[in-house]
């Protein structure tokens, strides 16, 4: 029963040192910043793009510079797209991380509670015979 605490213990303290937990994850305020930010990019973009357009026409012709400006949208779209796999790249990886140590972590509950059941079923047997019968019967009349 002490290694399903400290399991437990362990556990919660990896969540709230992790900010994943509920009370200390992020905020509608973060959120709402964020999309702002997100907005302002934008924005920012557009504005960088259209006035690389207007010096590309004072040095080249009209089709030329919109030419120019196409391809350097494209560019950074692409560096977008890079981006964004990157980052779900990331995702994987922590995610595959995450099932590794939950899986670890399980086989060691398991472990120290098959450790537990197993010294009362040895040290009475008739009751552990007793208690899964029981627990049988209810369960068939409960299921079936």
């Amino acid at each position: 029963m002490k290694a399903l605490v400290a399991a437990a213990e362990l556990a919660l303290a990896d969540r709230l040192i992790g900010n994943r937990s509920r009370f200390t994850g992020p905020g509608k305020a973060e959120g709402a910043l964020l999309g702002v930010s997100g907005v302002l990019l934008v924005l920012g973009f557009g504005f960088l793009i259209y006035a690389a357009n207007l010096r590309l026409a004072q040095l080249y012709s009209q089709d030329t510079a919109m030419l120019f400006t196409g391809l350097l949208c494209l560019l950074l779209a692409g560096f977008c797209v890079l981006g964004v796999l990157a980052i779900l790249n990331l995702k994987r990886s922590k995610i595959a991380q995450i099932k590794k140590e939950i899986s670890e972590t399980l086989v060691q509950i398991l472990g120290a509670a098959e450790e537990e059941v197993s010294g009362q079923i040895k040290q009475q047997p008739e009751a552990a015979i007793l208690i899964s019968a029981l627990s049988g019967y209810i369960a068939g009349e409960k299921f079936l």
